[in-house]
């Protein structure tokens, strides 16, 4: 969904910066999808821009917190996902992503949803919160972004979600195992629904709630 995003509100793109990068995942994505494109990526953790450095080889990477981007109007998109959850102030670290966005190039955001899937996996992760309708996009505002598109996903796994994490989880660590190691079919029934949700955004469809949310804006002060 993301890239299809990428794609259709900012085509030739140039330079992707990739904000709290983690292991790469999504800065390898966009490598492999588009490889002429300059790959950023930074993160707090040391460990976490060793594994990216090995992983994408060819991005330029650097520790930093949000207030002290050594970058100004340089990059035509920034990725900020499952990020902005683990910060107190919100707007003004979308605020600082925008100063380091040029003029008309975009920010692409994803946030938990809804505080009724709140869980101790939540806390286990540090968030300091989950995003509840159209809060996403009125902090994107906020922070000088104008916002294009607004929508959930995972929404057809809202109701599975809810019941494995009101009802079935004993621990936060039991939790966060389930996550992550899940059978080969079951990531490809996952991989399915979310295909078949993105078709329907791709028609103009919205979803009001799911797991997550995404926000795509642009930047449009000079």
């Amino acid at each position: 969904m993301i890239a299809w995003a990428l794609e259709k509100f900012f085509p030739g793109f140039e330079s992707f910066y990739d904000f709290g990068v983690g292991t790469g995942s999504m800065l390898s994505r966009v490598r492999d999808r588009w490889p002429s494109v300059k790959l950023f990526g930074s993160d707090l953790s040391s460990d976490s821009l060793a594994i990216v450095a090995k992983r994408v080889p060819d991005a330029f990477l650097f520790r930093t917190n949000v207030d002290r981007i050594p970058f100004v109007s340089s990059f035509d998109v920034i990725g900020a996902f499952d990020v902005i959850e683990h910060l107190d102030d919100d707007v003004a670290a979308l605020t600082a992503l925008r100063r380091a966005l040029k003029t008309g190039g975009g920010v692409a955001v994803t946030v938990p949803q809804h505080m009724i899937l709140w869980s101790r996996l939540d806390d286990m992760r540090g968030h300091k919160r989950r995003y509840v309708g159209n809060g996403l996009a009125r902090v994107v505002r906020d922070a000088g972004f104008e916002v294009l598109l607004d929508t959930s996903f995972m929404a057809s796994l809202f109701l599975p979600q809810y019941v494995s994490r009101r009802f079935l989880s004993q621990n936060a660590g039991t939790e966060l195992e389930a996550e992550y190691r899940l059978p080969a079919f079951v990531n490809s029934a996952l991989k399915a629904i979310l295909m078949a949700e993105l078709a329907t955004v791709r028609m103009g469809l919205r979803y009001p709630f799911g797991g997550m949310r995404m926000v795509i804006a642009r930047n449009p002060h000079g």
